[in-house]
């Protein structure tokens, strides 16, 4: 049975999927799920337009979350921020493109790469640094897989409304 395209929400996107954001066509090329512990959810798309990627991420911490968020490479943070977190732990605060972020929340969770099938879930931990007017987020991430050596990752995130995107 097939549905109308408008009986969609963001709950049914999947893979291979295509919706409009910031006046983009994006198409969902991977599918990923992180577990916070509680019964707390987070669904992670990435999609891409061109040679552009971004993440979706839509959260269910209580009350709804949307975001969208592209990836930074760490080194971008300062030299030797990872060397620092490793030795001497978080900083209260970081910069990125002259903007300062206050560190504010730390979740452990697990991750899912729902794309590959795959039914393992790696351990992380995530850092939440804030801008002043609380408008931008930088996520810090420490990943544990379950072959090979730990690393890190980090994100620049923006929360959006709903309504800022559609299925195309």
């Amino acid at each position: 049975m097939s549905r109308n395209v408008s009986d969609f929400t963001l709950k049914d996107l999947r893979e291979g999927y295509f919706i409009d954001y910031n006046k983009k066509s994006w198409q969902i090329t991977g599918e990923f799920e992180y577990d916070w512990g509680h019964q707390k959810f987070s669904s992670v798309y990435k999609l891409k337009a061109g040679g552009e990627t971004v993440f979706l991420r839509i959260q269910d911490l209580g009350e709804r979350r949307i975001s969208v968020s592209k990836s930074i490479e760490t080194e971008r943070l300062g030299d030797g921020i990872v060397d620092e977190i490793i030795k001497k732990g978080l900083p209260e605060k970081l910069e990125y493109e002259g903007v300062a972020y206050y560190f504010r929340n730390e979740k452990a969770g697990y991750f899912n790469d729902k794309s590959s099938g795959s039914k393992e879930w790696e351990t992380i931990i995530n850092w939440e640094y804030f801008d002043k007017k609380e408008k931008q987020i930088l996520c810090i991430y420490k990943w544990y897989p379950l072959w090979g050596e730990q690393y890190f990752s980090a994100f620049l995130v923006k929360e959006i409304e709903e309504n800022e995107i559609s299925k195309d």
